[in-house]
């Protein structure tokens, strides 16, 4: 049964605030220009035009300015951003910046403006004109997002208090975390953020596929920022070949080198049908457009069919919660934009149960069914799965230092129709999410803000993942004072130090309606924007189902990338037996035999690195340029792109073994190793891990869960 769980109701003021105040009397706002490009400069006119009503001395408009890559709204004539006004009426008038809501920060909502009224008053039909960029020739300008949006409202209120009263105290329980914009104009600034031109082709190939199969290769032009392109000067895409020279072949003969993108109907997209080629090994694509060379992500062919590699963006908010794009064009987009095979949107789940939407400031009390019906929806055995998902993001204590005590945790369920929705607000402790959810088919996925998680807190049965890179960066931190809030709090070395068996995945947590996309969104000083780009999570499974792909999660055969398609195996051999990532080896305290790692992988870029982690400190470090250590060795091939490694650890196992903190794990010593390559370029991957223990704990584990 699909059930939301609400305990409080909105307050009668913010259902309230639903109903906008009608031009006629209380104005209207509009903005210049109201088509921009993403990534772009402008100096901005935002004009008011006073209703019937007026506006007397005292009284003015406040305006909300876009956050997620915008120039914050500033007093210095200097920045960008700069705010000034003026008005067409007799009256006076005086401008306050203040992007901290009047010293209180909201988590959501920053960069205010107020205009208020002196020296008399404004008639109807007088205009106030704030000028966001400066204005003039020489004016600094206002820098816009790097991703689009249809509508992006500069929300604009009209107050007899300007500053800061015209908003619910976004720190009060009644307003869980989602600002309400009391009076609120119903015609208010909008513009649309389009994709630029096209300056780069990406082409994305199944990862892996048999020798001679039939396969896809999807091409799509994307802007400077790696949004899909809405214009370009070049449509051929010349010299298409394996890397290796040899030519490409499609069922019925040989494909041409040069290829045409249709010139109309953007974005635009080709896709290509290719046979595999028929000798084993990793191959790109190659390509040139516009005379700049292109690759692929790396295919490995096999002999015959195996498991595949699937790509999964499965963290993301949308406009339900605190970010931009419904739920089906999130889904849209991850399929069709970026060709990920799974997508989840994990809006946050206070969100989800708030009835209202947060920019629009609309009611809508089914949020959960609008996902749910979404990703029922978009679910496609074969093709593209889908779950219905939300975050519960605890952020509610803090400690005597001021820091929080993030606790994100991501929730996914197996069935739309036997799912639960609960504000994490109202049930902040992590041990009742786990009693909520009890009795249904779910998986929870904590995720960290490099060292603020709660690593007390586990269920070693539905949390079988953990998401070590974000657009928060990496989680690769054991706990440090300065920066956690008690020794439970740390990165996912943390988690993995108390004996907790996860396999790792990477995620966007992008709040910008791009799932998946490989470039970060823009970071503006005094912000809460994303900090870097978001990463990808990597599923080995033989089919794209729902059921396999579930199956495959709940094994840990899954590793993480910073969003780059790079392919990787990973594997230890111990007393004549092979473990491989995500899985567990039981030996005697005392062992002293050799642990060899094999490690093999196609990149994206050179590399820079391979680095053998053991209990969360690096062991072994190789790069081409030193390719040998004691027993190890590296080989790479084709500019350091392809290669393999052997990664030796001869050290006795007596002194090396850690113990486990339970419950909730069972008592026992374990040791765990992973490895991590990273790229020139700055991409990287991380193996799941392989552990090593006294005792079987991932048997027993996986057959609770059966």
């Amino acid at each position: 049964m699909r059930t939301v769980i609400k305990n409080v109701l909105a307050p009668q003021e913010a259902l309230s605030a639903v109903n906008r105040l009608p031009a006629s009397d209380f104005g209207k706002g509009g903005i210049s220009p109201n088509l921009v490009e993403a990534d772009s400069s402008h100096n901005f006119t935002i004009t008011y035009i006073v209703g019937r009503r007026g506006l007397p001395f005292g009284a003015g408009i406040t305006i909300a300015f876009p956050q997620h890559g915008w120039s914050p709204p500033s007093a210095d004539k200097n920045k960008d951003g700069y705010i000034c006004a003026e008005t067409t009426g007799s009256a006076s008038i005086f401008v306050e910046v203040d992007s901290t809501v009047g010293g209180r920060r909201s988590p959501h909502v920053s960069g205010w403006v107020a205009v208020k009224v002196m020296d008399g008053g404004l008639k109807e039909g007088d205009k106030i004109k704030v000028y966001y960029g400066g204005k003039g020739r020489n004016a600094p300008g206002a820098e816009v997002q790097n991703q689009p949006v249809k509508t992006m409202s500069f929300v604009m209120c009209h107050t007899l208090n300007p500053l800061p009263s015209f908003m619910g105290d976004v720190d009060d329980e009644a307003f869980p975390g989602y600002s309400v914009f009391l009076n609120r104009l119903a015609d208010e600034p909008k513009l649309e953020v389009i994709a630029g031109k096209a300056n780069r082709v990406e082409c994305v190939i199944p990862t892996i596929a048999a020798a001679n199969e039939s396969i896809k290769a999807k091409f799509i032009l994307l802007d400077k920022c790696w949004n899909p392109a809405l214009s370009t000067d070049t449509i051929k895409i010349e010299n298409l070949t394996w890397h290796d020279g040899s030519p490409l072949f499609s069922a019925t003969g040989e494909i041409s080198k040069n290829i045409d993108f249709p010139s109309s109907g953007f974005p635009i997209r080709i896709d290509i049908g290719i046979k595999a080629p028929d000798d084993l090994g990793f191959k790109y694509l190659r390509f040139s457009w516009r005379g700049k060379d292109f690759i692929s992500n790396p295919i490995e062919v096999t002999r015959s069919s195996q498991d595949k590699i699937f790509w999964a963006d499965m963290h993301a908010q949308g406009a339900q919660s605190d970010g931009i794009g419904e739920p089906a064009e999130f889904f849209e987009r991850a399929r069709d934009w970026f060709f990920l095979d799974i997508a989840a949107l994990t809006d946050h789940s206070d969100g989800l149960c708030w009835p209202l939407m947060m920019w629009e400031q609309t009611l809508r009390e089914n949020k959960w069914d609008v996902l749910c019906g979404a990703t029922k929806k978009f679910n496609r055995d074969g093709k593209f799965v889908t779950f219905s998902a939300m975050e519960l993001s605890s952020d509610t204590i803090k400690y005597p230092s001021g820091i929080p005590a993030r606790n994100h945790r991501n929730a996914y369920f197996y069935d739309e129709d036997d799912s639960v929705c609960f504000s994490w607000r109202e049930h902040p402790d992590t041990m009742e999410w786990f009693r909520i959810m009890d009795g249904r088919r779910y998986m929870q996925i904590p995720h960290t803000h490099e060292y603020k998680l709660n690593c007390a807190h586990h269920n070693p049965v539905h949390e079988r993942l953990i998401e070590v890179f974000s657009d928060k960066k990496s989680g690769e931190n054991f706990h440090l004072p300065g920066k956690s809030p008690t020794e439970d709090y740390g990165g996912f070395l943390e988690f993995l130090k108390r004996g907790y068996r996860v396999g790792f995945v990477g995620g966007g947590d992008y709040h910008c309606n791009v799932p998946g996309r490989h470039y970060p969104a823009k970071l503006k000083e005094g912000y809460m924007t994303e900090t870097c780009q978001g990463g990808c999570a990597a599923i080995i499974s033989k089919r794209l189902t729902r059921a396999e792909i579930w199956e495959a999660m709940s094994l840990r055969k899954t590793y993480a990338t910073t969003g780059a398609r790079i392919i990787i195996h990973f594997s230890m051999t111990h007393r004549g037996s092979e473990t491989c990532m995500g899985e567990e080896k039981v030996t005697e305290l005392a062992d002293s035999s050799k642990r060899r790692f094999s490690f093999s992988f196609a990149l994206t870029a050179p590399l820079k690195e391979i680095i053998l982690v053991r209990q969360g400190m690096a062991l072994i470090k190789l790069s081409p340029a030193k390719s040998g250590y004691d027993d190890s060795f590296l080989e790479t091939d084709y500019n350091a792109m392809t290669g393999k490694a052997i990664l030796v650890d001869a050290e006795p196992l007596a002194g090396l073994w850690m113990e486990a903190k339970s419950p909730p794990m069972p008592p026992h010593k374990f040791i765990y190793y992973y490895v991590k390559a990273v790229q020139k370029d700055g991409d990287a991957v991380w193996s799941s891990p392989i552990w090593l223990s006294d005792q079987p704990v991932i048997s027993v584990i996986d057959r609770e869960n059966d």
